[in-house]
């Protein structure tokens, strides 16, 4: 039967019958189109494509060098033809198709060459040219092309960061020149150039890209050394090592020119050894093929295209310290007398992670305490320091405790919380509460009046960096702080700032006439709260006159602040809810009292002027301003009591 077909098919050879290919035809196909094959291959022409139709048909498919599966598509129908140029309709139609359904294409058919389908460069059995007849493909030109004007265009950075992704390190022009040029291979070559630092490209590239007007027509991975392709080169200090971009498929238009870069994708953690390497990107001799549409194929350029440029490595990440807005203003701490008064909070700081992400192992702070009693060392006054530290969403993620030193000194006293060990993110800032344990207020060794400062020397603290190419490399973090000074009593009040304020009480009608004089009035207020006793007020405000001295005057004082100006006459007056007592005021255990405070300043010059406080008086027993048994409260009034400024104009008689 197989014989019988070659016969058929020589004969079918001799008398060369048109045949016209319109549908793809298999063993089962019935119809018109199966009896002009079996005509064409010179077998009965029956209209049924049965087993000696499909033997004849792999006979001669065998013969004309195609691929002898006994189906009859475009290739083998066009061959049939005796290599004349046969219709195709357009790619995604069928025959008698007006337009695309999928696209709206027209389905205007195109003529090719015998073995070939629409986009075909040439016949993939034969290698003949398919750029004969009227195509729909864009790859157009009867002659033979070539690629012209070949140019290096720096890059935008010759320094690429460690985690960069898409940085272009080389760029270069060239257009199509007399025809259609189809580029399907471009090789891109690495080459080192210090000796300090790695010369294996993988060590710093995850990934090496092609771009074509901006747009990426191609990615390789190029994490191992098999991604890569050395050459060795004699003479030369550091290897070659190329990537080859194969079957790539974009043209080119005749006289149209090309930005062509190369790309790469920096690994996220370069070796801190390696920071710093210099590398040349280039596309070396014959490293771009392209395709005329004749089916000539020519490699370019022939003088190397090349760009320097240096893997810069990660930034240093930093670590620093500051005062949260939560942290406590100088505060009066009521201690117990008889048992230990626990979890005081005195500090709560900041700690930002810049650059890198941050292991902190250790955290360090001093105190410095002053007594009018017989300690002599922190632990006389506090048993146990504890850090709490919160992460950016609030959580608690670390505790740590230092117990109260046990050196004979008072002074810059270190305490370590170790062990901490927590990795703060690059860009996140976390919090750190500090608390204490306090002694007893025995009145012997711990008095009233007794302060305690927590200051943060930055340094002190053990971390280092998480990530990055200095990954393990110790991190010195900055921003020290001067602690607030809290005063340990008995049986402190709890004295609360609310508010302080200066508004005009008396303006002049534009300029003030002889004699005229503005007037202001400013109030402070505060709330008093009674903890462990009742709380006696009096209620003398005086004036301070000099607030930077410890001598404060009899009762509650004012300080005026004229800015550098003559300073105005003032009226002091305080009230409160509280209630009366002989000498001012009493707030009972447990209650809380609001105070206002108001001075009246009338203008003496022209000027600015502000009112602030710088002590509270109060006292357990019921004594007058001034007196020995009462307690001067200080802790952040200066500068956070003090009203703003307010002008106030004078023109004298």
């Amino acid at each position: 039967m197989i014989a019988g077909a070659v016969v058929a098919f020589a004969m079918f050879a001799t008398v060369a019958l048109a045949y016209t290919q319109m549908e793809t035809l298999r063993q089962g196909s019935t119809g018109s189109q199966v009896a002009s094959l079996q005509q064409t291959l010179g077998i009965t022409a029956d209209g049924k494509f049965g087993p000696i139709t499909r033997a004849t048909v792999v006979a001669f498919q065998t013969s004309a060098g195609l691929v002898a599966d006994g189906v009859v598509g475009p290739m083998t129908g066009a061959a049939l033809g005796g290599g004349s140029v046969a219709m195709v309709p357009a790619s995604g139609c069928q025959a008698g198709w007006a337009y695309n359904p999928t696209t709206g294409q027209p389905c205007t058919a195109s003529t090719l060459p015998a073995g070939c389908l629409p986009g075909y460069l040439v016949n993939p059995m034969t290698g003949a040219s398919c750029s004969g007849g009227t195509t729909t493909t864009t790859f157009e030109g009867t002659e033979e092309g070539k690629l012209t004007s070949f140019e290096e265009d720096a890059p935008d950075t010759s320094d690429v960061d460690e985690g960069t992704t898409g940085q272009e390190v080389l760029n270069v022009s060239f257009e199509a020149d007399t025809a259609d040029q189809k580029v399907t291979r471009v090789d891109v070559d690495f080459q080192a150039a210090d000796s300090t630092e790695s010369s294996k490209p993988w060590d710093y590239f995850k990934k090496v890209s092609l771009t074509l007007g901006g747009d990426v027509i191609a990615t390789k991975t190029v994490t191992s050394t098999d991604d890569w392709d050395k050459t060795d080169e004699s003479g030369v200090t550091y290897d070659t090592y190329t990537v080859r971009f194969s079957n790539l498929d974009f043209i080119i238009k005749d006289g149209d020119e090309v930005q062509l870069a190369v790309a790469v994708d920096v690994i996220d953690n370069v070796d801190g050894s390696d920071e710093g390497q210099s590398w040349e990107a280039a596309i070396p001799v014959n490293g771009i093929r392209a395709i005329s549409p004749n089916g000539l194929t020519e490699t370019y350029p022939a003088t190397e295209l090349n760009a320097d440029f240096t893997v810069a490595g990660s930034d240093t990440g930093t670590l620093s310290w500051s005062q949260d807005s939560d942290n406590p203003d100088a505060m009066a701490i009521t201690l117990d007398d008889a048992v230990d008064t626990n979890n005081v909070l005195l500090a709560v700081y900041n700690l930002e992670a810049d650059n890198q992400d941050i292991f902190v192992e250790d955290i360090l702070i001093e105190t410095t305490i002053t007594t009018g009693g017989t300690m002599n060392q922190t632990s006389d006054l506090v048993q146990t320091f504890r850090a709490k530290v919160y992460d950016a969403d609030g959580d608690l993620v670390a505790t740590s405790t230092a117990a109260g030193n046990a050196t004979a000194d008072l002074t810059n006293i270190d305490h370590t919380f170790s062990n901490v060990d927590l990795t703060i993110p690059n860009g996140d800032t976390y919090t750190v509460k500090f608390y204490a344990d306090f002694q007893p207020l025995d009145g012997t060794i711990v008095i009233d009046t007794d302060t305690i400062v927590l200051t943060m020397d930055a340094s002190d603290t053990v971390a280092e960096q998480a990530s990055g190419g200095n990954d393990g490399d110790a991190v010195v973090a900055t921003g020290d702080i001067t602690g607030k000074t809290h005063a340990v009593f008995a049986s402190a009040p709890l004295i609360t700032f609310v508010s302080s304020t200066i508004v005009k009480t008396l303006a002049c009608d534009g300029v003030c006439a002889a004699g005229e004089a503005e007037r202001a009035e400013a109030t402070i207020v505060f709330t008093v709260k009674a903890v462990e006793a009742d709380v006696y007020v009096p209620d003398e405000f005086v004036e301070d006159t000099d607030e930077t001295d410890t001598t404060y005057g009899s009762g509650s004082t004012y300080f005026l602040d004229e800015h550098a100006g003559t300073e105005p006459t003032p009226v002091a007056l305080a009230s409160s809810d509280a209630s009366t007592s002989t000498n001012g005021w009493v707030v009972y255990k447990g209650q809380t009292k609001t105070f206002t405070y108001k001075v009246t300043l009338t203008a003496l010059a022209d000027g600015y002027q502000s009112v602030g406080m710088s002590t509270v008086e109060w006292g357990l027993t019921n004594v007058g301003g001034g007196n020995a048994a009462n307690e001067d409260y200080t802790y952040s009034l200066q500068p956070d009591w003090e009203t703003p400024s307010i002008y106030l104009e004078f023109t004298a008689a």
